[in-house]
Protein backbone atom coordinates (compact mmCIF):
# COMPACT_ATOMS: atom_id res chain seq x y z
CA UNK A 1 0.00 0.00 0.00
CA UNK A 2 1.03 3.60 -0.46
CA UNK A 3 2.67 5.46 2.42
CA UNK A 4 0.67 7.42 4.96
CA UNK A 5 -0.61 10.70 3.54
CA UNK A 6 0.38 13.90 5.33
CA UNK A 7 -1.74 16.39 3.42
CA UNK A 8 -4.86 16.67 1.29
CA UNK A 9 -4.42 19.69 -0.95
CA UNK A 10 -3.94 20.10 -4.66
CA UNK A 11 -0.66 18.28 -4.15
CA UNK A 12 -0.59 15.17 -1.97
CA UNK A 13 2.21 14.90 0.58
CA UNK A 14 3.12 11.63 2.29
CA UNK A 15 5.82 9.29 3.46
CA UNK A 16 7.04 6.83 0.85
CA UNK A 17 7.16 3.05 1.31
CA UNK A 18 8.54 0.04 -0.54
CA UNK A 19 5.86 0.28 -3.22
CA UNK A 20 7.35 3.60 -4.32
CA UNK A 21 10.84 2.24 -5.03
CA UNK A 22 10.50 2.06 -8.81
CA UNK A 23 8.98 5.52 -9.16
CA UNK A 24 11.54 7.05 -6.79
CA UNK A 25 14.35 5.42 -8.74
CA UNK A 26 13.09 6.97 -11.98
CA UNK A 27 12.55 10.44 -10.44
CA UNK A 28 15.97 10.56 -8.76
CA UNK A 29 17.64 9.24 -11.90
CA UNK A 30 16.23 12.10 -13.97
CA UNK A 31 16.99 14.78 -11.38
CA UNK A 32 20.60 13.71 -10.89
CA UNK A 33 21.35 12.95 -14.54
CA UNK A 34 23.51 16.11 -14.92
CA UNK A 35 25.74 14.97 -12.04
CA UNK A 36 26.20 11.58 -13.67
CA UNK A 37 27.06 13.28 -16.95
CA UNK A 38 29.55 15.69 -15.39
CA UNK A 39 31.36 13.85 -12.60
CA UNK A 40 29.62 10.80 -11.16
CA UNK A 41 30.77 7.41 -12.43
CA UNK A 42 27.27 6.03 -11.96
CA UNK A 43 23.76 6.82 -10.71
CA UNK A 44 22.85 7.39 -7.05
CA UNK A 45 20.89 4.13 -7.05
CA UNK A 46 21.70 1.32 -9.48
CA UNK A 47 18.15 0.03 -9.41
CA UNK A 48 14.80 0.08 -7.57
CA UNK A 49 16.08 -2.59 -5.17
CA UNK A 50 18.69 -0.17 -3.80
CA UNK A 51 15.99 2.43 -3.25
CA UNK A 52 13.77 -0.20 -1.58
CA UNK A 53 16.57 -0.89 0.89
CA UNK A 54 16.23 2.71 2.12
CA UNK A 55 12.46 2.34 2.60
CA UNK A 56 12.14 -0.74 4.80
CA UNK A 57 11.24 -0.79 8.48
CA UNK A 58 14.89 -1.08 9.46
CA UNK A 59 16.07 1.83 7.32
CA UNK A 60 17.69 4.81 9.03
CA UNK A 61 16.26 7.28 6.54
CA UNK A 62 12.78 8.42 5.53
CA UNK A 63 11.42 9.62 2.19
CA UNK A 64 8.77 12.32 1.77
CA UNK A 65 7.09 12.70 -1.61
CA UNK A 66 4.79 15.13 -3.39
CA UNK A 67 2.45 13.77 -6.02
CA UNK A 68 -0.45 14.90 -8.14
CA UNK A 69 -3.83 13.68 -6.85
CA UNK A 70 -4.63 12.13 -10.22
CA UNK A 71 -5.59 8.59 -11.02
CA UNK A 72 -1.97 7.72 -11.75
CA UNK A 73 -0.65 9.59 -8.68
CA UNK A 74 2.30 11.04 -10.57
CA UNK A 75 5.23 11.66 -8.22
CA UNK A 76 6.68 15.12 -8.84
CA UNK A 77 9.16 15.61 -5.97
CA UNK A 78 10.90 13.64 -3.24
CA UNK A 79 13.31 14.16 -0.35
CA UNK A 80 15.31 11.55 1.55
CA UNK A 81 16.45 12.60 5.02
CA UNK A 82 17.56 11.26 8.36
CA UNK A 83 17.44 12.62 11.88
CA UNK A 84 20.62 12.47 13.95
CA UNK A 85 21.64 13.65 17.40
CA UNK A 86 19.91 13.76 20.76
CA UNK A 87 17.53 16.20 22.45
CA UNK A 88 18.26 19.79 21.45
CA UNK A 89 21.14 18.73 19.21
CA UNK A 90 18.99 16.94 16.63
CA UNK A 91 19.68 17.77 13.00
CA UNK A 92 17.95 16.70 9.81
CA UNK A 93 20.42 15.74 7.10
CA UNK A 94 19.05 15.98 3.57
CA UNK A 95 20.48 13.12 1.51
CA UNK A 96 18.49 13.31 -1.74
CA UNK A 97 16.36 16.19 -3.04
CA UNK A 98 14.73 15.75 -6.44
CA UNK A 99 11.92 17.31 -8.48
CA UNK A 100 10.48 16.43 -11.88
CA UNK A 101 9.82 19.98 -13.07
CA UNK A 102 11.88 23.14 -12.69
CA UNK A 103 10.65 26.69 -12.41
CA UNK A 104 7.38 25.98 -10.61
CA UNK A 105 8.54 26.21 -6.99
CA UNK A 106 8.41 22.51 -6.19
CA UNK A 107 11.76 22.60 -4.40
CA UNK A 108 10.79 25.41 -2.04
CA UNK A 109 7.38 23.88 -1.48
CA UNK A 110 8.87 20.48 -0.67
CA UNK A 111 11.38 22.10 1.69
CA UNK A 112 8.51 23.71 3.60
CA UNK A 113 6.76 20.35 3.94
CA UNK A 114 9.91 18.53 5.03
CA UNK A 115 10.59 21.25 7.59
CA UNK A 116 7.14 20.77 9.13
CA UNK A 117 7.80 17.05 9.53
CA UNK A 118 11.33 17.21 10.92
CA UNK A 119 10.25 19.93 13.36
CA UNK A 120 7.68 17.52 14.79
CA UNK A 121 10.51 14.99 15.14
CA UNK A 122 12.57 17.43 17.19
CA UNK A 123 15.15 18.55 14.62
CA UNK A 124 16.71 21.97 15.18
CA UNK A 125 18.48 22.52 11.87
CA UNK A 126 19.01 21.18 8.37
CA UNK A 127 22.35 19.89 7.14
CA UNK A 128 23.16 19.21 3.49
CA UNK A 129 26.36 18.36 1.64
CA UNK A 130 26.60 19.47 -1.98
CA UNK A 131 29.31 18.78 -4.60
CA UNK A 132 31.32 21.94 -5.22
CA UNK A 133 30.59 21.56 -8.94
CA UNK A 134 26.85 22.06 -8.38
CA UNK A 135 26.90 25.85 -8.38
CA UNK A 136 23.20 25.95 -9.22
CA UNK A 137 22.33 23.89 -6.15
CA UNK A 138 24.59 25.96 -3.90
CA UNK A 139 23.00 29.21 -5.09
CA UNK A 140 19.49 27.79 -4.62
CA UNK A 141 20.24 26.71 -1.06
CA UNK A 142 21.89 30.00 -0.12
CA UNK A 143 18.81 31.88 -1.31
CA UNK A 144 16.81 29.78 1.15
CA UNK A 145 18.90 30.56 4.20
CA UNK A 146 21.54 27.84 4.06
CA UNK A 147 25.00 28.97 5.13
CA UNK A 148 28.30 27.35 4.20
CA UNK A 149 30.02 25.96 7.31
CA UNK A 150 32.75 23.73 5.91
CA UNK A 151 33.50 20.95 3.51
CA UNK A 152 35.92 18.23 2.63
CA UNK A 153 36.76 15.35 0.30
CA UNK A 154 33.82 13.83 -1.55
CA UNK A 155 34.77 10.35 -0.29
CA UNK A 156 33.64 11.40 3.19
CA UNK A 157 30.01 11.54 2.09
CA UNK A 158 29.82 9.33 -0.98
CA UNK A 159 31.96 6.24 -1.48
CA UNK A 160 30.92 5.92 -5.14
CA UNK A 161 33.77 6.65 -7.59
CA UNK A 162 33.81 9.92 -9.51
CA UNK A 163 35.20 10.75 -12.94
CA UNK A 164 36.97 13.91 -11.71
CA UNK A 165 38.20 15.17 -8.36
CA UNK A 166 35.22 16.40 -6.33
CA UNK A 167 34.90 17.98 -2.93
CA UNK A 168 31.72 18.68 -0.98
CA UNK A 169 30.49 21.84 0.68
CA UNK A 170 28.53 21.52 3.91
CA UNK A 171 25.67 23.94 4.46
CA UNK A 172 23.36 24.40 7.43
CA UNK A 173 20.12 26.25 8.11
CA UNK A 174 18.27 26.75 11.38
CA UNK A 175 14.79 25.29 11.12
CA UNK A 176 12.10 27.94 11.43
CA UNK A 177 13.92 30.67 9.53
CA UNK A 178 11.71 32.40 6.98
CA UNK A 179 11.87 31.21 3.39
CA UNK A 180 11.64 33.67 0.47
CA UNK A 181 8.30 35.38 -0.07
CA UNK A 182 6.06 33.82 -2.73
CA UNK A 183 6.25 35.07 -6.28
CA UNK A 184 3.58 34.85 -8.95
CA UNK A 185 3.50 31.46 -10.63
CA UNK A 186 4.97 31.58 -14.11
CA UNK A 187 3.24 30.12 -17.14
CA UNK A 188 6.33 28.38 -18.52
CA UNK A 189 8.46 25.58 -17.19
CA UNK A 190 11.62 23.67 -18.03
CA UNK A 191 11.27 19.90 -17.91
CA UNK A 192 14.19 17.77 -16.81
CA UNK A 193 16.24 16.17 -19.57
CA UNK A 194 14.74 12.77 -20.38
CA UNK A 195 11.33 13.98 -19.19
CA UNK A 196 9.28 15.81 -21.81
CA UNK A 197 5.88 14.90 -20.38
CA UNK A 198 3.88 17.98 -21.33
CA UNK A 199 0.71 16.58 -19.80
CA UNK A 200 2.50 16.40 -16.43
CA UNK A 201 3.57 20.03 -16.75
CA UNK A 202 0.05 21.22 -17.46
CA UNK A 203 -1.51 19.15 -14.70
CA UNK A 204 1.13 20.29 -12.22
CA UNK A 205 0.58 23.95 -13.05
CA UNK A 206 -3.15 23.54 -12.44
CA UNK A 207 -2.50 21.76 -9.15
CA UNK A 208 -0.11 24.43 -7.88
CA UNK A 209 -2.56 27.19 -8.77
CA UNK A 210 -5.35 25.35 -6.97
CA UNK A 211 -3.11 25.01 -3.90
CA UNK A 212 -2.48 28.76 -3.91
CA UNK A 213 -6.13 29.66 -4.44
CA UNK A 214 -7.19 27.40 -1.57
CA UNK A 215 -5.28 29.63 0.81
CA UNK A 216 -2.21 27.43 1.32
CA UNK A 217 1.24 28.89 0.99
CA UNK A 218 2.00 28.79 -2.74
CA UNK A 219 5.26 27.41 -4.14
CA UNK A 220 7.92 29.90 -5.11
CA UNK A 221 11.07 30.57 -7.02
CA UNK A 222 12.64 27.54 -8.70
CA UNK A 223 12.93 23.83 -8.15
CA UNK A 224 14.99 22.04 -5.55
CA UNK A 225 18.66 21.70 -4.92
CA UNK A 226 18.98 18.68 -7.16
CA UNK A 227 16.59 19.77 -9.87
CA UNK A 228 18.44 19.90 -13.13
Amino acid sequence: SRGQRRGQGALDFRFADEDDAEELHALVGRAYAPEVASFRAGPLFRGPSEVAATLGNGARTRWLVLELPSGDEDMVAACQFRIEGLAEQKVSEILVFATAVRGKGLGTYLLRKVESVVTSLGAQKFVVRVPHLREDALEWLEHRGFVEVGGGPWAEVDSAPTKVDVSHIRLERRIGEQLPQPRRLRETSTINPLDDTLNLMGTLLSALKEEAYNGAEPPQAQAGASDS
